[in-house]
C-alpha cells in the first residue's frame, strides 16, 4: 500500500517526496 501524502508532500511511487 502506499503511504498516506501529508501536506506538503507529493506521492511519487510507492513513497512520498517533497513537492518543490
Amino acid at each position: 500500500n502506499n503511504p498516506p501524502c501529508c501536506s506538503g508532500y507529493v506521492c511519487e511511487g510507492v513513497y512520498c517526496a517533497v513537492d518543490v
